[in-house]
């Protein structure tokens, strides 16, 4: 056997020994220690198309506060926003009369969930995920992952903290979204809404001088036949809708963490 296949052996033997899910584990604990911040406040750049028309195009601050990165406590809004929102609501959405409308889940759920870091898929569905180790540098180790129906991406951490440093992600294929909200409780008396998402693409980076405190954050997000009914007591269709979206996101950090 030539000395290059040996190497590529060794390789092979050294990658399959990676636990991938206590590197997994220790990367979450780091992630779940609790913050010392109250607030830092981020430039929020964000445009929301719908049927590839503009609803809002938005450059405002925008205070978040974290308990850790598994927690967000509060996306603090500025009153401008409210008042755009407002009058977003007033004009599109005033049919609805609860707080799950489209408008939620193209507006506000993107950055929930990419805010509460510690509980994106690939950090917890460890069954539906190939990983692969990347030497990045000496100082950081890169975690492929890869699942055949969700998503494929690369986090960045420290070799030695397992603080993350950057994570990048994209779904790898269409999947399907349902939402079903029951209001008083009744059988019939629901809002069902259901749609394709067809893109989603995030860049996560984290802050240098405290791993606690995101850097930036970009999103894009493509949604195919927002499909939204709502149903009477009687099982009866009040009001439906179909629409495509679109919603870029950009985070830029403008502040330094607040101590508590």
């Amino acid at each position: 056997m030539s000395s290059q296949s040996i190497t590529a052996l060794e390789e092979v033997v050294v990658r399959n020994k990676v636990d991938f899910s206590k590197i997994l584990k220790k990367i979450k604990s780091k992630l779940n220690e609790k913050s010392d911040t109250v607030g830092v406040y981020y430039n929020l750049k964000m445009n929301l198309l719908q049927d590839e028309k503009t609803l809002i195009d938005i450059d405002d601050t925008l205070q978040l506060k974290m308990k850790s990165m598994g927690c967000l406590s509060k996306l603090g809004f500025s009153k401008k926003y409210a008042n755009k929102m407002e009058s977003l609501i007033a004009e599109k959405f005033n049919t609805f009369k609860y707080r799950d409308s489209p408008l939620h889940w193209i507006a506000e759920f993107p950055l929930r969930k990419n805010l509460n870091v510690s509980k994106l898929d690939f950090l917890n569905n460890l069954k539906e995920y190939r990983y692969e180790l990347v030497d990045e540098n000496s100082m950081e180790n890169g975690l492929v992952f890869v699942s055949d129906s969700l998503y494929s991406g690369k986090m960045v951490y420290n070799k030695q903290s397992k603080e993350l440093v950057s994570i990048i992600y994209e779904n790898v294929t269409p999947y399907r979204f349902y939402n079903i909200v029951a209001v008083n409780a009744r059988k019939y008396d629901v809002e069902q809404s259901n749609w394709k998402y067809l893109k989603e693409k995030v860049i996560l980076k984290f802050s240098n001088k405290n791993p606690n405190v995101i850097e930036t954050l970009s999103i894009e997000e493509t949604i195919d036949n927002f499909n939204s009914k709502q149903f009477n007591k009687k099982g009866e269709v009040e009001f439906s809708l179909l629409n495509d979206y679109k919603s870029i996101f950009k985070l830029t950090r403008l502040t330094d963490s607040i101590k508590g």
